[in-house]
């Protein structure tokens, strides 16, 4: 009984120490331009982004009800966020979401790059540039 007992308290604590490192955002950002996340082009306007399943998958939503889901993964800073923000990549006037930051965290998530194919030929005649658009 004490043997079942321990095994599920164990259990319990795993769970639980699995629970605190999942990442949790809701925030809502004002995109001024258009954009490609997960190779799905999205207008330019007000996006609500939000962590389902323990933080792995993204919920972008707005632009006109278009909606797009996600999956992501965990990056990490050596210092909190000051701000809430959208990371974008921009390359010959495409811009492409990679990371969403929560303020006050130092882990965000990373999403997968769109066309890599398509950012590598962008980038060969004009450099990435990394564009922030602040949410709150």
């Amino acid at each position: 009984m004490k043997k079942q007992m321990f095994v599920l308290i164990g259990l319990a604590l795993m769970l639980s120490s699995a629970l605190v490192h999942a990442q949790t955002i809701a925030m809502k950002a004002n995109v001024p331009f258009n954009f490609i996340v997960s190779g799905k082009a999205l207008p330019a306007g007000e996006y609500t982004v939000q962590t389902l399943y323990g933080g792995e998958v993204l919920l972008i939503q707005g632009g006109g009800n278009t909606v797009s889901v996600v999956s992501s993964h965990r990056c990490e800073s050596a210092s909190a966020s000051d701000t809430s923000k959208l990371i974008f990549r921009r390359a010959q006037g495409t811009y492409f979401l990679t990371q969403v930051w929560s303020m006050g965290s130092t882990a965000g998530r990373e999403l997968p790059k769109s066309h890599p194919q398509r950012e590598r030929e962008l980038a060969k005649n004009d450099p990435a540039q990394q564009v922030v658009v602040l949410a709150e």
